[in-house]
This record gives C-alpha cells, structure tokens and sequence, in this order.
C-alpha cells in the first residue's frame, strides 16, 4: 500500500496476491455484518489439514513430485497397476504397485542420493534434477526400472506379496542404487546392463534367508496357528521390522553386494575424501 501511494507501479507489477471471493447467489439477501464475521471466522479457523498425501498428489511446483507424475505414466508402473495417490500404503487387496509417497522419495533418492531422499534440508551446491536435465533423467530412472522389470518378468517383477523390492524400504534402496551407477560411478550402457542383471537376479522374496541374517526383519508368524509361515519352497518368510532408515540402508548395502558395486563405490568415496 505504501507503494502504491508512493506511485511505484512498476514495482507493483511485480506481485501477485492470492484472493479468496465470497460470491452470494444471485437473489441472496445482504449479510450482516455478524454473518460476514462468521464467515471470516470460519476461513480462517475452520481450515482442516490435508494429509501428507494429499498434500503431495496436489503439489505441481514441486519438480521430484512433477518427475514422480510423469514416471508413474511409464509402463513399468502404469502397466502394472499404477501408482495409489492419496493412499499411505498398500492394503491387501490393493492393485496398485506403489504408493504415491514412497515413489516421490524413489524419485529423490534416484535424482540427489540417500541425504536428500531422507531430508529436503540436505541437498547443497546444484542439485542433479533441474528443468534442462528432467527428461533425461526421467529417461534414465524409467530405464532403470523397466529393466529390471524385463529381466525379473511380470509375474517376479509384479508380486507386491513376496517380494522386498515392491516394499517401501525396496523401492527406496533401488532409487539410490541408480543415483550411484548414474552420478557416482558414471556408468556406461553396458556396465549398467551388467547391474541390472546382477540386481534383477537377487531372490527378492521373503523367503530369503538373507534378510533375517541382515537384521532387517523376523520370521513371519501365522496367526491363527501361531507357526513360522513359509513360502512355496518351504522357507520361512520375512517379515520386515519397518520401512524406516536402517531397513533401507541394509538393502542397499546389500544390493551393492550383490550388483558388483560396494567396493567401486568405496573407491570413490576414498578418492572424494583425499581430494578434500
């Protein structure tokens, strides 16, 4: 306002006020002046909040929420099931492949890394995901996925019952995974291949008995018998203990193991600590 008696117009231009308008109906009496205060009220003290799932099925300025949109409408996603938005997970009967929350921070481990897919206040300097390299990286992370998804096959690829990788704590590992063969390693076509079928070999399911020797889960009880559950081949299942930070640190650990990775990237961590 006081720009505006200053005459600074150009100024002005410069911003934008959002506005909320109460439009009566046509026909509608006057409000008094006690009505007109109860609406006041009610704008500003009757606000419900969203759920962070809401919030991020919403958000179009964000631009690992935008790359999250345009991945889900890849046929390694869309044709499985798609994506849940406004869901905190995956129930039973779910047919989606992913919830809307944990492919977002996929997608943020995918782009910057393990701090960054863990807190928005971690990423410093020049972030990898800006406008000028968002379709190439939405090429890179789609390839990624589908080809693990060729390599593993629908029925493997697709077992949101059995297998860890559909997990919160799976998905999030594998974002990672491909931030370090695309921005720390710098991998090319064919060594990523290689990667890929090393990591779509792993036996991804519960029945595994590597995951309880890694700590990341016990053995899955049966209800109603009180009696280790096991899977097709008489293994006992895996249950995880949590989709928290520990789980998917695990995993990715695991999955450098298992891909040829962990000591490539223990080389490079070397070379950054002497380099500093």
């Amino acid at each position: 306002m006081d720009l505006a008696d200053e005459q600074q117009g150009d100024i002005l231009d410069d911003f934008l006020f959002p506005v909320t308008i109460y439009a009566p109906a046509p026909g509608t009496k006057p409000l008094s002046w006690k009505e007109m205060g109860q609406l006041f009220h009610d704008f500003n003290f009757r606000v419900q909040p969203v759920s962070k799932q809401h919030a991020l099925a919403l958000d179009t300025s964000d631009p690992y929420i935008s790359l999250a949109h345009r991945l889900a409408q890849c046929p390694f996603i869309h044709d499985n099931g798609g994506v849940a938005e406004r869901a905190a997970s995956l129930g039973g009967k779910s047919t989606e492949l992913v919830v809307q929350t944990v492919l977002v921070r996929t997608v943020r481990g995918a782009c910057e890394g393990r701090k960054f897919q863990e807190s928005d206040l971690a990423l410093s300097g020049q972030p990898n995901l800006n406008p000028q390299t968002f379709n190439s990286l939405l090429s890179s992370i789609d390839e990624f996925f589908s080809g693990i998804a060729a390599r593993m096959g629908k029925s493997r690829f697709t077992d949101k019952q059995d297998s860890l990788h559909l997990t919160a704590p799976g998905w999030q590992a594998l974002g990672v995974i491909h931030h370090d063969i695309a921005f720390k390693l710098k991998l090319d076509a064919v060594e990523r291949s290689k990667v890929l079928d090393r990591i779509a070999g792993i036996d991804w399911g519960r029945g595994n008995p590597d995951w309880q020797k890694l700590a990341i889960g016990h053995a899955e009880i049966d209800k109603k018998t009180g009696l280790p559950v096991k899977d097709a081949s008489g293994r006992v299942r895996v249950a995880l203990t949590g989709a928290g930070r520990t789980t998917a640190q695990k995993l990715i650990d695991y999955i450098c193991d298992k891909a040829g990775l962990a000591s490539r990237l223990k080389a490079v961590v070397h070379d950054e600590a002497e380099g500093a």
